[in-house]
């Protein structure tokens, strides 16, 4: 295969990002639970029974001689807490632990064994004092209550101090990795890989782009915590934060729910930015959930879909609209755009010839298998399926539609997660996973054409500093173990992730022209001969190593036919085409 020295740039450039991508992020909470008498004197040898509320699993431990018991490994949830010790009363609260919690409870046992004391405690909003990671947990009654357009749970990460919308690299589908997904930026850090996105336990980001995967409904997220400063080993060698999602899980019974959100034009306010006769919009989204057992406490299911029907006008600026069709937008004879292209030999754009499309389809299925009070085995599987349509290749309201781009994308991941206790002081957990993703950037029409950059104004035509498609193969498997001795854990671990990357960078194809609006409209001082309308003031090609110094290759028309045609399409091809093995291997102690 022959790549060109710049594309072995980019290969490079992949490569070095990869290597943010860092361990697994923490998913367990860890309860540390001290027994005391009303003088504040430890309580030796008292029994502590901790019980899941949703899976009925039991955790049992005496505690030491300063009254303190441990317990490591805890999925997030609620539970039931009681504390037994001779000549003590009873001691029963409940209470909930959040996603990758370090959580403390003092317990101040009665001395008379005739009465039980209950208590109820909420320890999610307590202060984690184990950890200096600053850190907010997006809990289940956030994530049902808070109202968000679009219903993408990932949204409640911008409740976080210190984290924004990226905006780097958002400029809009040609972006050199434009994702579908929000793509977020902690303490004004590039978005790219700077970012770790867990999702129960395994590494959900993209490795080619260091953004989440395809985001799984807002119904089928139980919480997750966003560290903006992730301190730990543990927490990944990224440079910015982590996101740590955890879904839904079945229980002993039977919870599920069906909805239909739809909104349209005539019930929303129109956009300030919106045109006279460019203001549709049809938006449903709609799905169906349902958890429970298939044999009580010890197997349990979860299943999902959601589906998305969304389609809306483009947005163009008021210059656009004005002067595609009509001449004389930088003064008296000055002609349209339309005319200029149609001078250059390209086609005219239509501005009402299309809606952005947003359809989706996803599917989600979980299995959790309690082998043993000490054992409990999670298996799942998400499948998405997006068929994007004529999503804005350039900043908002400045796009023809010939710089518009169909964006299908496909990502599946199946998941295993292995939790096991060793005796009193061990905790292993071990994560296996396996995802494939496609996306494409499909030009339409005329965007197979040259693209025309017109400084400030607007873009038109082809491929413009981005990627045409790619696919990644990731394969993920990693084991983590917790020792605790009184006081003190020690946690160590390794992960194992190799990729398979496919993509193809299109970048400036078949070419791109630069022009300012007086170069391109044929206004002073480019009115007059050797200039006139449609006038570059810089042109941009990609072109093969094996052409450098030769006159670009003829290329055959219509541009329609594909983005490489014509005698030099194979070096073409080859040129921009990459395919690499990349293989991590990660080792902590903490």
């Amino acid at each position: 295969m022959k790549r060109s020295g710049f594309c072995g740039a980019v290969a490079f450039f992949c490569v070095l990002a990869l290597q943010a991508i860092g361990l697994h992020a923490q998913q367990l909470a860890t309860l540390n639970i001290s027994s005391v008498d009303p003088s504040g004197a430890a309580i030796p040898q008292a029994q502590v029974t901790l019980k899941n509320s949703s899976t009925s699993v039991t955790r049992s431990e005496s505690s030491d001689g300063a009254g303190l018991v441990v317990l490591p490994g805890l999925p997030a949830g609620d539970y039931v807490l009681i504390v037994e010790a001779a000549d003590f009363s009873a001691y029963r609260a409940t209470l909930t632990l959040a996603v990758g919690q370090m959580a403390d409870v003092r317990v101040v046992m009665s001395v008379n064994p005739l009465k039980e004391q209950i208590d109820v405690r909420e320890t999610t909003l307590g202060i984690d004092t184990q950890t200096s990671q600053a850190s907010q947990v997006i809990e289940k009654r956030k994530i049902a209550d808070l109202p968000i357009s679009g219903r993408d749970f990932i949204d409640f990460a911008l409740l976080t101090p210190s984290a924004n919308v990226g905006r780097s690299t958002a400029v809009g589908a040609q972006s050199p990795f434009q994702e579908t997904v929000l793509e977020l930026s902690f303490g004004g850090l590039r978005e790219t890989h700077s970012t770790f996105f867990g999702l129960d336990g395994m590494d959900y980001t993209t490795s080619i782009s260091g953004v989440q995967r395809s985001s799984p409904s807002l119904d089928w997220v139980q919480e997750f915590r966003v560290s903006a400063s992730p301190v730990t080993a543990d927490n990944a060698r990224n440079l910015g934060s982590v996101v740590n999602t955890v879904t839904k899980s079945g229980s002993n019974d039977v919870h599920g729910s069906a909805y239909e959100f739809f909104r349209n034009n005539q019930l929303d306010a129109n956009n300030l930015l919106t045109a006279p006769g460019f203001n549709a919009l049809r938006f449903n989204q709609f799905g169906a959930n349902v958890g429970g057992p298939i044999r009580r406490e010890k197997l349990f299911y979860f299943l999902g879909y959601e589906g998305q029907r969304r389609a809306e006008s483009p947005l163009y600026s008021s210059f656009i609209l004005h002067c595609t069709d009509h001449p004389g937008c930088l003064g008296p004879g000055t002609p349209s755009i339309n005319q200029v292209k149609e001078m250059l030999g390209l086609q005219p754009e239509n501005l009402g010839s299309f809606l952005q499309i947003q359809d989706y389809d996803k599917y989600f299925g979980k299995l959790t298998r309690v082998l043993t009070n000490s054992s409990t085995l999670n298996i799942g599987y998400l499948f998405n399926d997006e068929r994007n349509q004529h999503l804005p290749g350039a900043a908002p309201g400045q796009g023809l539609p010939s710089f518009y781009r169909n964006n299908p994308v496909r990502d599946q991941t199946a998941y295993a997660n292995s939790l096991h206790l060793f005796g009193t002081h061990w905790t292993s957990e071990s994560i296996f996973n396996f995802g494939r993703r496609t996306f494409h950037l499909d030009p339409v029409g005329a965007g197979f054409e040259p693209a025309l950059l017109v400084a400030d104004l607007f873009d038109s035509g082809g491929i413009q500093g981005g990627v045409h498609s790619y696919s990644e193969q990731h394969f993920q498997a990693s084991e983590n173990l917790t020792y605790v001795r009184g006081k003190h854990s020690f946690k160590f671990g390794g992960d194992l992730e190799p990729v398979w990357i496919g993509a193809q960078t299109a970048f400036f194809t078949p070419g791109g022209g630069i022009f300012t609006p007086q170069s391109f409209f044929g206004a002073a001082p480019f009115n007059a001969p050797p200039f006139g309308p449609g006038t570059p003031v810089e042109f941009l090609f990609l072109e093969p190593k094996s052409y450098f110094g030769q006159q670009v290759p003829q290329r055959t028309l219509p541009f329609e036919t594909g983005l490489f045609a014509g005698p030099a399409a194979s070096a073409f091809t080859d040129s921009v085409n990459l395919n690499f093995l990349h293989k991590l291997f990660d080792v902590y102690a903490q």
